[in-house]
């Protein structure tokens, strides 16, 4: 790994660790995000928080390739996408969500641990 993408993920896991958050560009090339797009044409999205999708082989190539990457740069080689969500942000569809942090986690078990 090169001094520059050394540096880069320290700053990607000091902003984890700080904020909780981090935000990235370039993670999904963009002839996949076209490919994304055309994949959520026809979801129903004139209500909040529509869940009625099936998995696109493009949408688990995105999965399971960049954003599992960046899953792995982010908690260190152990971590995997577990959840998807999708919003429609228009101005026709368009609701209020303040600043949250989701709190529930995909587990195989749960293990008691100090702190």
């Amino acid at each position: 790994m090169s001094e520059r993408i050394r540096g880069n993920v320290m700053i990607f896991r000091a902003s984890l660790d700080r904020d909780g958050v981090t935000v990235r560009g370039n993670v999904v090339p963009s002839d996949a995000v076209s490919r994304l797009r055309s994949c959520f044409i026809g979801i129903q999205t004139d209500r909040a928080g529509a869940r009625c999708f099936d998995l696109s082989s493009d949408i688990m190539d995105v999965i399971q390739g960049p954003l599992r990457a960046l899953a792995r740069e982010g908690m260190g080689g152990v971590a995997r996408p577990a959840r998807v969500l999708f919003f429609d942000k228009t101005p026709e569809s368009n609701w209020a969500v303040p600043w949250h942090q989701d709190r529930t986690i995909a587990v195989k078990q749960r293990i008691d641990t100090d702190g």
